[in-house]
């Protein structure tokens, strides 16, 4: 997923790929320099999630300290660097020099491995606050805005990048991605299908005409489609059956649904781990009766 074009989701994959952005991750750059001590590697990516970033911190560090072959060729790489010739240390520089945000150069004459690690968790921060940022400023992504993530003995807090329930707890994949797709605008209601255009069809720039399909009056988003339109027949038994299994599994849901906002009650079934499988089966089935209608456009 990216949310600028030529950018990836996250940006220290480029240090750090398959660590998940863990600040003890081993740079991929790195791995020319290690030569047999790569195996190292394969086997701290095996450990579990916690074991793995205590040991990926352990093997940072014993290649930045203790591995000879190691401490030899980073001054060899930096001399290439500084001659403007090919060399691991130039590749760092160059693939931080291309991030989608500002970050200040690493300091590889003087690198220890506290160095590089607090390096990495500094543009781990960077990271965060340039995607949270890229959340906040885009209009496509108001499902996702201002959520909130339990924590053990702790307040519901925001927290930038998680595995979000979801995509775990939603074993079906069609309904995972009906979902999804939902969250993030890459579904095929109005509002968002008519915000492009092409050679036949000219872009919707006015949001408020991108309407329903089937009501033709409301904007057609993902909230509306899913708990709004009576236009349909058999969107409305689909939403008469999914909220009766709903309100029964989850009663205070029958509350809020009074009080808040449609697009803030979808947040609220969402945030609901106990019963997100039905909201995401729910979804992908009123997707499944909107696709098979074409998309309504107002007459020029």
């Amino acid at each position: 997923m990216s949310f600028c074009k030529g950018h990836s989701l996250r940006p220290m994959s480029l240090f750090f790929p398959r660590g998940e952005g863990l600040p003890g991750a081993i740079p991929a750059l790195c791995l020319p320099l290690l030569g047999s001590n790569a195996l190292d590697l394969g086997l701290v990516k095996t450990m579990p999630l916690r074991q793995r970033s205590r040991g990926e911190n352990r093997l940072v560090s014993s290649i930045f300290v203790l591995r000879p072959q190691f401490r030899i060729n980073i001054p060899r790489s930096i001399k290439l660097a500084a001659a403007g010739k090919k060399s691991w240390a130039k590749d760092l520089l160059t693939a931080a020099s291309k991030l989608p945000f500002p970050c200040p150069e690493l300091d590889l004459a003087n690198a220890t491995a506290l160095s590089v690690l607090d390096y990495a968790k500094m543009i781990d921060g960077l990271m965060l606050r340039w995607i949270q940022g890229e959340v906040d400023s885009s209009e496509k992504l108001y499902l996702i805005k201002g959520r909130r993530e339990p924590r053990k003995d702790m307040a519901p807090a925001p927290q930038t990048l998680r595995l979000r329930h979801y995509l775990f707890m939603v074993k079906t994949q069609k309904h995972r991605e009906a979902l999804t797709s939902l969250l993030l605008s890459t579904h095929l209601l109005a509002v968002e299908i008519l915000r492009y255009g092409d050679h036949a069809q000219p872009r919707e720039n006015d949001r408020s005409k991108r309407v329903c399909r089937f009501c033709k009056i409301e904007v057609e988003t993902p909230e509306h489609a899913l708990l709004t339109c009576d236009a349909s027949p058999e969107v409305v038994s689909l939403r008469t059956a999914f909220f009766g299994k709903l309100f029964i599994d989850v009663p205070t849901l029958r509350v809020l649904m009074e009080i808040l906002e449609p697009s803030e009650f979808f947040k609220t079934m969402i945030y609901e781990r106990s019963t997100i499988a039905l909201v995401a089966k729910f979804a992908y089935e009123v997707l499944e009766v909107f696709y098979t209608t074409p998309v309504f456009r107002s007459a020029v």
